[in-house]
């Protein structure tokens, strides 16, 4: 399993044990329905891929907005849309 996909799984409380190997079936209660674990999974999902778009971004205002140029202008919003779609599509 990718190394990020298991911290954030972790994190979501479907591993309760980082440094243990995990299998199917290991300490994993199967017939939970874990509506919790998948919500708090998806979020974090979906915070790391609004950071990664916000970190393409050069202004850190809208006064510094003004100043970029009309490619960096463009690069800025476009990484301010595609993070707040991101956001809106796990409301």
């Amino acid at each position: 399993m990718n190394k990020k996909i298991k911290d954030l799984a972790i994190q979501a409380g479907f591993i309760p044990w980082e440094d243990e190997a995990w299998a199917p079936g290991d300490d994993f209660d199967w017939s939970s329905i874990y509506d919790n674990e998948l919500e708090e999974f998806a979020k974090l999902i979906q915070t790391q891929c609004a950071r990664i778009a916000i970190s393409y971004m050069h202004a850190s205002s809208f006064e510094s907005h003004d100043n970029l140029s009309d490619y960096e202008r463009g690069c800025d919003d476009t990484a301010a849309l595609i993070s707040s779609r991101i956001n809106n599509m796990f409301r």
